[in-house]
């Protein structure tokens, strides 16, 4: 299990895929495992106002992120 405060969350555009690493374990082109297309866009701690959220805000904005991504047709 990943802490939120240490989730990024990577998408790929091509197959619609999400991927949620822990921040600091680079991107998942890094890993030949996880290569399938092209992952961008990360969301979460990857970003400076990820870490200055409560963990209730990161909570919410996941959630909304996972939402709006289910409604785009990403699993």
């Amino acid at each position: 299990m990943i802490n939120a405060e240490e989730a990024v969350v990577w998408v790929n555009n091509e197959t619609h895929e999400v991927m949620v690493w822990r921040h600091g374990k680079g991107c998942p082109e890094d890993y030949p495992a996880a290569r399938r297309g092209y992952f961008c866009d990360p969301i979460g701690a990857a970003y400076s106002q990820w870490q200055e959220m409560s963990n209730d805000q990161r909570m919410r904005l996941m959630t909304e992120t996972a939402i709006d991504l289910a409604m785009q047709g990403y699993v």
